[in-house]
């Protein structure tokens, strides 16, 4: 009976192949995977933003210097499964440090980076990403205005808790990701913010697009209260560049809407609303930029205090303080070609609003994304020349 049981077992593969053409059995299902693969990459960032605003006590920004440098080496391994998925998996730390700080440990700033990355590649030539864990923010690929994300939160706060998917084709691009940014403690609000972006190349002449965050900034045991803050935009945007034999020469036009709502003191939501125009012209990599807002005021509880006394401001409101009534940004910025993984700008930024001149901010930014290096077809904006120009301004590159 032994023997027999025995032989049964060892038989059971086959006899249900036989009877569903789809099973395959464990043996050969584990052959599609190749053996693992050491894997590693480095993100390094040098920085350097001086902020004067003209503001006494900074109305929306007070004067500073960012002066910092980045580094986030990471080690792992991938398995390749067949001719068309990959699974990585990631291991390192982030690693900041403000020049100049000395020993003072107050200034430098270190998180454990630690994720599952997944790769699909269809017969078709789409791609599909899955990523999950603590992940490096610059796998964000879609554009998002500053209304969203601040350059300053996208220098100090690297990294994303959470996860994020993405498909994309040559013409098309789409993604949504989570960020758990907050458990509920004593003192700690509970946080967490779902974030979305697309685009369609429909000409090489015009683009259609979107970008979205639900942001939800719920209390802690000692200042409760839930305030939402969530804020949709869709634009078009023409580009006559090749018209005109400039590298780019686009105008891009967006409506800007939002739900906000302090359930512990409003009676009802509020809804403000504005728009965003941006005008782009580019050429020998020199690029000006002039950003203009126009509408109600996106920030409405800015300066308001929680039920424990601590003020909203950038804790609820993570974009750009300058979204209010009317506000204009223009932009100079050099961005030479090196390289794919390697990315050099030096920028000037000066601030209006409806009162005139605001400040102005000088930067430089030096980045290095070593994987992008080591794996030139796995990022969007390599699929299709058409989507690479503008990745990393969503991500290090400030």
């Amino acid at each position: 009976m032994k023997k027999l049981a025995l032989l049964a077992f060892l038989l059971l593969p086959s006899i249900l192949k036989g009877q569903d053409s789809s099973y395959v059995a464990p043996a050969l299902a584990f052959q599609e995977f190749n053996n693992p693969r050491l894997e590693y990459g480095l993100d390094f960032l040098f920085h350097f933003d001086n902020r004067e605003f003209d503001y006494p006590n900074g109305k929306y920004m007070r004067s500073s210097t960012i002066f910092a440098v980045v580094g986030a080496p990471t080690i792992g391994f991938s398995i390749q499964q067949g001719d068309d998925a990959n699974h990585r998996f990631n291991l390192g730390f982030d690693y900041y440090r403000e020049m100049g700080a000395g020993s003072d440990i107050a200034n430098d700033a270190k998180e454990v980076i630690i994720n599952y990355d997944f790769h699909k590649r269809f017969k078709n030539g789409a791609l599909f990403e899955a990523v999950a864990g603590i992940l490096p923010r610059h796998y964000m690929e879609g554009e998002y205005s500053e209304v969203f994300f601040t350059d300053s939160l996208l220098f100090y706060d690297h990294n994303l808790d959470g996860a994020i998917l993405k498909y994309m084709t040559r013409n098309f691009y789409t993604e949504i990701g989570a960020d758990w940014m907050g458990k509920a403690g004593e003192t700690r609000k509970e946080r967490f913010q779902l974030f979305f972006a697309g685009d369609w190349i429909a000409k090489h002449w015009m683009k259609l697009g979107y970008a979205g965050t639900f942001y939800h900034y719920a209390g802690s045991k000692r200042a409760p209260g839930v305030v939402d803050n969530h804020m949709l935009q869709a634009y078009v945007e023409f580009d006559a560049g090749k018209l005109t034999r400039l590298q780019e020469l686009s105008i891009k036009a967006s409506p800007l809407l939002s739900y906000q709502y302090d359930r512990e003191r409003d009676s009802g939501p509020r809804f403000p609303v504005g728009g965003e125009i941006v005008l782009t012209t580019r050429n020998w990599n020199v690029w000006m930029q002039n950003t203009l807002y126009f509408g109600d005021n996106l920030m409405p509880y800015y300066y308001g205090l929680d039920l424990g006394g601590n003020p909203y401001a950038g804790n609820l409101y993570l974009g750009s303080p300058f979204y209010r009534k009317f506000y204009d940004l223009l932009e100079f910025y050099w961005e030479p070609k090196i390289s794919e993984y390697l990315r050099f700008r030096a920028s000037a930024r000066f601030h209006f609003d409806e009162g005139g001149f605001m400040g102005c901010q000088q930067k430089l930014s030096l980045y290095l994304n070593l994987d992008a290096f080591k794996h030139p077809g796995w990022g969007a904006g390599r699929i299709g020349k058409t989507r690479s120009e503008k990745i990393f301004r969503t991500s290090y590159m400030l």
